[in-house]
């Protein structure tokens, strides 16, 4: 289905209110379409980042209205990661919105893992002060899984116990495991 039909108003009687906080549909070759309105209230603020807060979906095309054109964003896994606007793991995409205006937004997702699409809407500093917190929980994280990774291989060298090396090789399974899922390794590792 394209953008076109999706955006015909005759078509808008096919969406569905999502009942949950973060739409889930688990794993799916389909191609899902999403549609919502924003309104700012806030006197203060026009400028706002909307957050997809999972980095493992392979095409994600973002439709807002820029004055009366749709304008369209393509982002995913599937490209370079120097195609986003804001280097963050995961999907961000700048809002702004004037006051008391209603927004309509579009989003199409096609991927060959989980259609998850936790959503989130921030304004810029709020989301900087976010993404610092949770990052340095991270490098925490990753860092004592990279010293039970050393310390264990001195321990193997050592001693030669076998089960020292084993158990190397399976916390840093582990922690490629987590780099890759959480979206810094696309972010930092194998951007392009």
């Amino acid at each position: 289905i394209s953008f076109t039909e999706v955006s015909n108003p005759e078509f808008q009687k096919k969406f569905q209110l999502n009942p949950k906080d973060i739409i889930n549909f688990g794993y799916s070759q389909d191609t899902y379409w999403f549609r919502f309105e924003i309104e700012n209230s806030d006197l203060r603020v026009n400028d706002w980042l909307l957050e997809m807060g999972y980095s493992n979906l392979d095409l994600i095309e973002f439709y807002y209205k820029q004055e009366d054109t749709w304008e369209k964003k393509v982002y995913g896994d599937s490209f370079p990661f120097s195609n986003r606007e804001i280097f963050s793991r995961f999907f961000i995409f700048p809002l702004e919105l004037s006051l008391e205006k209603s927004y309509p937004f579009y989003i199409k997702v096609k991927t060959s893992t989980i259609v998850i699409l936790p959503l989130t809407i921030y304004q810029t500093k709020t989301f900087i002060e976010s993404s610092a917190k949770q990052e340095t929980w991270y490098a925490l994280f990753y860092g004592a899984m990279a010293v039970m990774i050393f310390y264990n291989a001195f321990i193997y060298i050592s001693f030669r116990s076998n089960s020292y090396l084993l158990y190397c090789f399976a916390t840093s399974f582990m922690l490629l495991f987590y780099v890759a899922f959480n979206g810094h390794g696309f972010q930092y590792l194998w951007q392009d």
